[in-house]
């Protein structure tokens, strides 16, 4: 576009060879833009087609694996999320029976997530797919 203006004011008036460049290479920008954009498109629906297959169950069973995984990991990021801002509650001054509580919550969570990071080691047997 900044280029357009240069050549159109270069140009000097309306319609000369510079206004008329200066457009021309307006719309090859605008194209070549384009272009890039399509391919970006047409790249991320293919991941979305490939992730829609996956969590349908369409990729030889793997589907139920995906599927079971991602509760399991908003669970262990909402769990550590906790963790984080209860000891960050538990810097600022308070009185001790708020302290006890705050401690007693951070206990729990940690115990959480190491029972989410124990189930995610432990793999499910593959269930065969129907077809």
């Amino acid at each position: 576009m900044a280029f357009a203006n240069v050549v159109s004011t270069v140009g000097g008036g309306r319609f000369t060879v510079g206004w008329t460049i200066g457009r021309l290479s307006w719309l090859a920008s605008a194209g070549v833009l384009f272009v890039y954009l399509m391919v970006l498109h047409a790249r991320d629906q293919q991941l979305w087609s490939h992730a829609r297959q996956l969590l349908s169950g369409g990729a030889e069973g793997e589907g139920v694996i995906i599927r079971e995984a991602i509760p399991a990991a908003l669970e262990t990021f909402v769990a550590r999320e906790n963790v984080m801002r209860y000891r960050r509650m538990l810097e600022e001054p308070s009185d001790e029976a708020h302290r006890q509580v705050l401690l007693r919550m951070v206990e729990e969570e940690e115990t959480r997530l190491k029972r989410l990071d124990l189930s995610r080691t432990e793999r499910p047997p593959k269930q065969p797919s129907e077809k």
